[in-house]
């Protein structure tokens, strides 16, 4: 009630009256990856690859188009818009009124080579607020440059979720141009914080798609028996909304019932396991309880077909063609078990 009695018709809230004590920051589209289920409107790696295609004009979800167009041989998006954390004093102005954050939350992009990000975190070092103040982000774990791990030792913790759909050549692929060894070293380079600070808490964050339905199985198989003790061994699993084309819902029933048999199997092997790498046996129980029950809920979820399946299909093959042919991939390659299931 005292939210809604300050705060105005447009949505303006009177800081003076209720103190905001958390940010989410969504740090405009400067990247380092070009990943299938992003865009220009999310990364500026895509500019080149949407250009090349034809696309003249990107939609921002619908509600905004924005211009393509070469500028010195380069191709960037006409407008101001994604570059606002350099073009606008917002940062700045939180920075006013900094007393009562305890919470902040990155993406972009990529806010790890975001530098007005660093420079935002130094100021509130500088103002002696940082040891109050937990750090939030959504990370594609291609970078990890040593100043941004000196600042974040200053804060009260961090917390990282790695945007990685897959392991080795999946990743790879669907998070084209990164390197899976690159993450790898982003982990011993955490480690090595983590042994000093003991204030990060981390996972993986994958974006459920098509490509990938058949082996989120891995991944969770990766965090559970190959990562550190301090990682988090579940992940919160977003399904990809669009675009549809990618949707797992247009996968065709013959398919859908190989995949069931795989994941169930998966699910009695680990109902099986024994033991789980640093945990005692009532952690490691709760944890694959909780593997099974989302892993279950991913099988379940698929079973309502997007009404213009057959269609939609036709444009998976059609337009991962495209890709392929614009990045030098091949998805037969890459996931040939999806290819199998799909005959």
């Amino acid at each position: 009630n005292k939210a809604k009695k300050y705060t105005k018709e447009d949505g303006e809230i009177d800081t003076t009256k209720i103190h905001l004590n958390y940010f989410d920051l969504r740090l405009g589209n400067k990247c380092n990856l070009a990943c299938r289920s992003c865009g220009p409107t999310e990364s500026d790696q895509w500019y080149k690859d949407a250009w090349n295609l034809g696309e003249k004009n990107v939609s921002f979800y619908d509600k905004k188009e924005y211009p393509l167009k070469k500028d010195n041989g380069k191709i960037i998006i006409d407008s101001k818009d994604f570059s606002w954390p350099d073009e606008t004093t917002f940062l700045d102005q939180i920075l006013n009124s900094c007393n009562h954050i305890d919470r902040l939350y990155f993406t972009g992009g990529e806010p790890t080579i975001n530098y007005s990000h660093i420079l935002f975190l130094e100021k509130l070092v500088d103002y002696n607020k940082a040891k109050n103040i937990f750090l939030e982000y959504n990370s594609n774990g291609m970078a990890m440059p040593e100043t941004l791990l000196n600042i974040w030792s200053k804060f009260k913790g961090v917390g990282i979720g790695f945007s990685i759909d897959g392991t080795e050549k999946r990743f790879e692929y669907l998070r084209h141009p990164g390197k899976w060894k690159k993450f790898i070293r982003t982990l011993y380079k955490l480690d090595r914080y983590n042994n000093l600070n003991k204030s990060i808490n981390v996972t993986l964050a994958p974006t459920v798609s098509i490509y990938n339905f058949l082996h989120i199985l891995d991944l969770y198989d990766f965090i559970l028996f190959n990562t550190p003790p301090w990682f988090v061994k579940s992940m919160p699993i977003h399904v990809l909304e669009g675009p549809e084309y990618m949707s797992p819902k247009i996968l065709p029933d013959y398919a859908k019932e190989k995949i069931k048999i795989k994941y169930n199997n998966w699910i009695i092997n680990l109902k099986s396991t024994k033991e789980i790498p640093f945990m005692n046996s009532s952690r490691a129980q709760h944890i694959k309880e909780l593997a099974i029950h989302q892993m279950s809920g991913l099988l379940n979820y698929i079973n309502d077909s997007l009404p213009n399946r057959d269609k939609l299909l036709k444009e998976f093959y059609s337009k991962t063609e495209l890709m392929d042919n614009q990045r030098n991939q091949n998805w037969k390659e890459t996931f040939p078990e999806l290819n199998e299931i799909l005959k």
